[in-house]
């Protein structure tokens, strides 16, 4: 059975802004990333390069700030949509661990005599 590890999502808004987060199920991190360089392709598929955002919000005219306004929403809504994967993602781990635990109990359990 294969488990996913590594997810990229684009979240695409209304207002023109387009966002990406990287979800890492393995390390439990979320980050928000950017597609870097054009999609090469390989023997696997394409391969992308996605690298943390380096947003700057600084030295632009009162003009702009709708605009980061619109990008401050946008990050806020697509890093609680990924907390909440995440977050779900940990709690089906957490059970499976249970499980596994609760059956390794059972199978060394000794039988009881019946007397």
């Amino acid at each position: 059975m294969a488990t996913e590890m590594l997810k990229i999502k684009r979240y695409e808004f209304s207002d023109g802004t387009t966002l990406h987060v990287r979800i890492d199920f393995e390390n439990n991190q979320i980050a928000l990333v950017n597609k870097e360089g054009n999609d090469r392709p390989s023997k696997f598929g394409k391969e992308t390069n996605y690298q943390p955002t380096k947003f700057l919000f600084a030295g632009r005219e009162l003009k702009y700030m709708n605009g980061w306004l619109n990008i401050m929403a946008a990050m806020q809504y697509v890093v609680r949509d990924a907390r909440d994967e995440l977050a779900a993602w940990q709690e089906v781990q957490k059970d499976k661990k249970t499980k596994q635990i609760i059956d390794i109990m059972l199978a060394l359990k000794e039988p009881e005599s019946e007397n």
